[in-house]
């Protein structure tokens, strides 16, 4: 299994001399005949060993590229919330095709913020919605991360405050 994740990257087979390999679809996988390859996009891929010493021996391996979650947007999180008030979020995490879209939610302080976890928006594959409720004053970092193995998450520090009341000066 490779993962396409952050841009791509290129590999390298074993090196055995007098062996060529090939990609059964160069769209997913772009290989060259000393082995480097380069995964391209996600899907399922043969590659293929072949002698060129005369032999004609051959070998095949099946390998699957996921795409991986190369980024995490959040909306709708203030920096700085009153006690008693209430954030509602969205979460959109891409690319659309990555393989696995899942994400967590990491709250470093629960005491000062009530919170749901992050529910899938119907309709959608890649959408997440919840709510973050100040109770208590203090400072938290809400995060999100994409469970698929990239690291790839976002992160948002709140401040929750002790709201003003009117001030009379007379």
């Amino acid at each position: 299994k490779v993962c396409l994740a952050n841009g791509l990257n290129t590999h390298r087979l074993w090196v055995i001399d007098d062996v060529t390999y090939t990609s059964s679809d160069t769209s997913i996988i772009d290989i060259q005949p000393n082995g480097e390859y380069t995964p391209k996009a996600g899907g399922t891929v043969t590659l293929t060993a072949t002698t060129t010493d005369g032999t004609n021996l051959s070998d095949s391996i099946n390998v699957k590229v996921e795409v991986g979650v190369n980024s995490i947007n959040v909306t709708g999180l203030d920096s700085k919330l009153d006690i008693g008030l209430t954030n509602n979020y969205e979460v959109e995490v891409l690319p659309e095709n990555a393989d696995n879209k899942r994400i967590l939610m990491n709250v470093s302080d629960p005491s000062v913020v009530e919170y749901s976890t992050p529910q899938l928006v119907e309709g959608t594959t890649n959408k997440y919605t919840g709510y973050v409720k100040a109770i208590a004053s203090g400072s938290t970092t809400i995060s999100f991360i994409a469970e698929d193995g990239t690291n790839v998450y976002s992160s948002n520090d709140m401040l929750i405050t002790v709201p003003v009341k009117d001030m009379n000066f007379d």
